[in-house]
């Protein structure tokens, strides 16, 4: 667990533990005594290679005694070991010998860099290091519970996978290892992780939903580097008047934690709903700009935006609000959220085995702290525990990372006890009709699947639910009552009764690098490729979310014969980096993709192209030239700005509803108005917004303007748009000034463009017309269009209220798609229409 390095903050975290400070529970069922027996037979021998551990210390990404340590000891075991997994990672395999779950312990093993440095054992080599945060117990319970699980194969139901993790302190172990392929190598259900804490010895505690408060960087830019006492003052009190927590006095008294009315055992407690900084903002100065920066934190995701509007809005109307450039939320801690069924499922497992009082339920969240661990969460549903550590009559400070942090190291032998028999139990099958239907999803395996007759399915992923998409377009969510009724052992299982196997994809995950931001990327070879196979890269739309694992156009290019590079754009999935919509910017990071795709598929491709799909649609043409592209292919995109594409989507939601062109002529004066405010950044056209919305705001019409953003902007007065803008647009980092058609008028390569006739996010009467001229001037492209299809080239029905419902993908788009890129065309794909 990661902590502010401020003592007074480091205090508070060690007082909010103090609140679970309770007694341990003496209950020990039947069916927990054999791992009781076990757990203190092998106590001495655990209490050696901890205090090993403890006299070694190695900090974050340098764990390579440790690794080999643990590595070995699991080999000692019987257990499968793989090693230098995101650094010295280390998963270790252990496979019972009936039928049952897949479930993951993790343990945290780096040390951490630390102001006071002192080595009991007087070894100078590790003055600067120690274990303050219990990493060295965590990893000795991990061990110990592959001890104790290991004695019983016979019995033992399922597979546990103890991933023994580098680099936590720094919080970037985890997405290391599933950089590196974690998920690749193991098939998870569940994932449990435990820390110790100032709880009395043995005694767990855990809560549903976030455990840790939200973690976010505010800087604030300002222009010039005078008056920096002034404004470092105002920033000061602006983020003094955004702070809100519950009677703020009582909040830092450190008393108050253990409180039976204000403290964490209280459902009711004051450290929830709170919005708080770190401290002081830090000033920077460089450039001609100085550079206000502190840490916030927030019990709840949405109070960060919040802040961020608030503040902004104050600066803007202060008196430095000429000289305001900008401001940001940087560096955000990965959040825990506990699954709120696990932790009620593995609550009990621990109450039925030792007692009521051997774990207790916490609430609210922790401020001032992080733990990484919730990277795994987001592909594997899991709980965090903190196991305390604290003996009264001891008296030791069992507070992480301060200077005299101190474990009762009777923790080694309850933790290992107690998470064994929660392991064992939760390994067993759950004979329930719930809990074989979750069961089949978590056995669920994203990719391709086989089926007769060169059929094919497609199955993804999206949070918890898996989708499947058919050759023939049919799709639907995995469930007993889709065709689609479970998944099996890298199988899936139709309603005919049909079993289809998975495909072996020869796949190659990558981390690479673009304008100082990771990436991570993902190539799919086509089946037997060589050097006559297709190779594109997807520029994909503006989700928020990553393509890799939830995309199922990748996949279904793929079954098709093409090669396919997919990767998470900056902000989204594992990439790195802000979320923005600079297209030239992300036109850098698909550049990026290109040159990676190409070396990862070194000699296995022939043709090279980009398809960009929906926003990816203004990203392509901008990297045809630089990523030398044999071709480009555009599915539902636009050859017209921003602007135009508001201003279309406003005209095109009149006409559905049944107005003519004088509603429409109307509605342009407000698009071009508001139009005018965006690329001028809230400067011109607010004259003209006013003036045509005081005349039309009464009309019936009106009502039905949504667009881009023009219903946005409705909705705001135009001194609001002044003074604070729209931060959710303005973060997006929008070039206005980008021409898309100067853009295509520069690509001389081939290029296909497949559009939706019905498209109400990227209506296609503009881009038809321009893509005309285009052609008409010599530029090698091929249009097509698909009736009766909206964006995504979805076909729809409509329901009693008009709202269109998603069918499945007109039939022929990935037909023509393919076709088109290896050369090869016929003359009818679906209902698309030539021109």
């Amino acid at each position: 667990m990661s902590l502010e390095s401020k003592t007074p903050l480091l205090s508070i975290i060690a007082s909010i533990f103090l609140a679970l400070f309770i007694s341990q529970s003496s209950a020990n069922p039947h069916n927990a005594i054999a791992n009781e027996d076990y757990s203190r037979s092998i106590y001495p021998e655990l209490l050696e290679l901890r205090r090993d551990l403890f006299k070694h210390p190695e900090v974050s990404s340098q764990e390579k005694r440790t690794s080999a340590i643990v590595a070995d000891y699991l080999s000692d075991l019987g257990l499968e070991v793989k090693t230098n997994v995101g650094g010295y990672g280390v998963v270790g395999i252990l496979k019972g010998s009936k039928a049952g779950k897949h479930i993951v312990w993790r343990a945290d093993m780096d040390a951490a860099n630390f102001e006071y440095g002192q080595d009991e054992e007087g070894d100078g080599e590790h003055k600067k290091v120690a274990h303050v945060c219990g990493h060295d117990v965590h990893t000795t319970i991990g061990l110990g519970i592959a001890n104790t699980l290991s004695q019983n194969i016979e019995d033992l139901y399922g597979t546990v996978y103890f991933l023994f993790q580098p680099a936590e302190e720094s919080q970037q172990g985890a997405k290391a290892m599933i950089n590196d392929g974690l998920f690749d190598m193991i098939q998870a259900d569940e994932i449990y992780a435990a820390h110790v804490g100032p709880m009395a010895t043995g005694v767990i505690t855990t809560s549903p939903g976030n455990v840790f408060s939200h973690s976010r960087y505010i800087n604030i830019e300002f222009t010039g580097t005078r008056d920096a006492e002034a404004l470092s003052e105002m920033v000061n009190s602006m983020m003094t008047s955004v702070t809100r927590v519950k009677s703020p006095d009582q909040f830092t008294n450190l008393l108050n934690t253990t409180d039976p009315t204000l403290g964490l055992a209280n459902p009711e407690t004051i450290y929830q709903d709170y919005v708080l900084f770190g401290g002081r903002p830090n000033l920077r100065k460089s450039d001609d700009k100085l550079v206000l920066s502190a840490e916030l934190f927030t019990a709840k995701y949405q109070d960060i935006e919040f802040v961020m509007d608030n503040l902004e809005q104050q600066i803007r109307i202060s008196q430095f609000k000429g000289r305001f450039s900008s401001i940001e939320a940087v560096h955000e801690r990965e959040g825990v959220n506990n699954n709120a069924e696990l932790v009620s499922q593995a609550s009990q497992v621990i109450k039925d085995s030792y007692g009521d009082n051997a774990i207790v339920n916490s609430f609210g969240q922790i401020p001032f702290a992080s733990e990484d661990f919730g990277h795994f969460q987001k592909t594997v549903p899991g709980v965090y525990f903190f196991i305390g550590v604290a003996n009264a009559d001891k008296g030791n400070v069992a507070f992480p990372h301060l200077p005299n942090f101190e474990v009762d190291e009777m923790v080694i032998h309850h933790g290992v006890s107690r998470f064994s028999t929660l392991i064992e139990r939760r390994l067993q099958p759950d004979t329930s009709n719930t809990a074989i239907e979750n069961a089949s999803l978590n056995q669920c395996t994203v990719g391709l699947y086989q089926g007769p007759n060169g059929n094919f399915a497609a199955l993804t992923k999206v949070n918890t639910e898996y989708s499947y998409y058919f050759k023939d377009n049919k799709n639907g969510t995995v469930n007993a009552k889709a065709l689609v009724t479970q998944c099996g052992n890298k199988s899936i299982s139709l309603s005919d009764g049909d079993i289809w196997p998975l495909i072996d994809i020869n796949t190659k995950n990558s981390r690479f690098m673009s304008e100082g931001i990771a990436l991570q990327g993902r190539l799919m070879l086509a089946k037997n490729a060589n050097k006559d196979t297709p190779l594109v890269v997807y520029a994909h739309g503006s989700e928020s979310n990553g393509w890799i694992d939830v995309a199922k156009d990748p996949y279904l290019m793929l079954a098709r014969g093409v090669s396919v590079f997919v990767y998470d754009k900056r902000g989204t999935g594992l990439s790195e980096g802000q979320y923005t919509q600079n297209f030239p910017l992300l036109a850098k990071d698909l550049v990026a993709a290109a040159k990676e795709a190409k070396r990862l598929a070194n000699d296995a491709y022939g043709r090279f192209g980009l398809i960009g799909v929906s926003q990816g649609g203004w990203v392509a043409p901008l990297a045809a030239n630089d990523t030398k592209a044999d071709f480009i292919v555009i599915g539902y995109g636009l050859v017209a700005d921003i602007r135009e594409e508001d201003a279309a989507q406003v005209a095109k939601e009149l006409r559905d509803a049944g107005f003519g062109e004088a509603e429409l002529a109307k509605a342009k004066r407000l698009t071009d108005a508001t139009a005018l405010i965006a690329a001028s950044g809230y400067k011109l056209g607010l004259q003209a917004l006013d003036d045509a919305r005081d005349e039309y705001k009464d009309e019936p019409w009106y009502t039905y303007i949504k667009g881009g953003y023009t219903g946005t902007f409705l909705q705001k007065t135009t001194q609001d748009l002044s003074q604070n803008g729209i931060p959710f647009y303005d973060n997006l980092n929008i070039d206005w000034s980008l021409n898309p058609l100067e853009v295509m008028q520069s690509v001389s390569v081939p290029q296909l463009w497949v559009l939706a006739e019905e498209d109400r996010e990227a209506p296609i009467t503009l881009t038809m017309e321009r893509l005309d001229i285009l052609k008409r001037s010599g530029k090698p492209i091929d249009i097509y269009v698909f009736p009766n299809t909206d964006h995504g080239m979805w076909e729809y029905n409509l329901d009693e209220q008009g709202h269109r419902q998603q069918t499945k993908v007109t039939e022929g788009f990935y037909e023509l798609l393919v076709d088109w890129i290896h050369n090869r065309k016929q003359s009818q794909y679906g209902k698309g229409r030539k021109y």
